[in-house]
């Protein structure tokens, strides 16, 4: 049996406590299988990339079946009224608007929302047009929402708006791409690639989404634009009140989906 996300967002842990790590988010309406009750927690695996953790058995709702003609929400943000209830819910993209959550009907003040299979298709988007508004949202470990974001949550949420499913962390996200490029160099720099980070390529700790030959936006701190090369991404850093950039993250590798 499945159940639905009732809240705009809740915390996916490591372990059944609110103490323990936040390894990734569900967002409103996303689908879980619950696998395991232990009190007021429940063992789930996400349907959208089966991931694994542990949420507040409160946060779900229970429901018979998947609703295929849910809509899931396409702006970066957007607020959406419960006509039963009167209450605004703040929701990010990817969230689903499900009748199982509001059987009465919902309005949406703010944003917009298109049908799954409309959502989901391989799409040709304005990728500026669809990343602006990203930019400075906080960096937040296993968050996957507009209100606080990981580097591969960010581009897990991207892609999936490109009609493009990828795993959660950027190890397999750079592991599962069907298209890799180690050693990239300038030239092999494409809009809406993938770019890869870390020591090594069997040790990723980083990626974000490659806007041209010299720019990357990403989430590392926040959500920003960065300078990037065949080296790797260059921060502006303030050293002895003088701007520098330096080089913060080592290229490794380049995918597309």
């Amino acid at each position: 049996m499945l159940h639905f996300c009732c809240v705009a967002s809740v915390p996916i842990r490591a372990e059944p406590c609110h103490q323990s790590e936040q390894i990734s988010q569900s967002l409103w309406g996303e689908a879980l299988h619950v696998l395991e009750v232990s009190n007021d927690w429940a063992r789930v695996q996400c349907t959208w990339d089966h991931y694994l953790g542990w949420v507040p058995h409160k946060a779900l709702v229970t429901c018979e079946a998947l609703e295929e003609s849910a809509l899931i929400i396409s702006t970066d943000f957007a607020l959406v009224q419960d006509l039963h209830e009167g209450s605004i819910h703040p929701l990010s993209m990817g969230s689903r608007l499900r009748s199982a959550l509001m059987p009465q009907g919902f309005r949406l003040v703010l944003g917009s929302a298109l049908p799954q299979d409309t959502y989901s298709q391989n799409q040709v988007l304005d990728l500026e047009s669809l990343i602006r508004p990203w930019l400075g949202t906080p960096y937040l470990w296993g968050g996957r929402s507009r209100f606080g974001i990981d580097c591969s949550g960010f581009t897990q949420i991207i892609m999936s708006r490109m009609g493009h499913a990828i795993p959660r962390d950027a190890q397999d996200q750079w592991a599962k791409a069907p298209h890799l490029i180690d050693k990239p160099t300038i030239s092999s720099f494409e809009a809406g690639q993938l770019a890869f980070f870390g020591p090594s390529l069997d040790r990723i700790n980083h990626v974000g989404l490659v806007l041209g030959p010299n720019s990357i936006i990403h989430s590392s701190g926040k959500v920003r634009i960065d300078h990037l090369d065949e080296q790797g991404i260059f921060m502006e850093i303030e050293s002895n009140k003088v701007p520098q950039n330096v080089l913060t993250h080592t290229i490794q590798g380049l995918a597309t989906y």
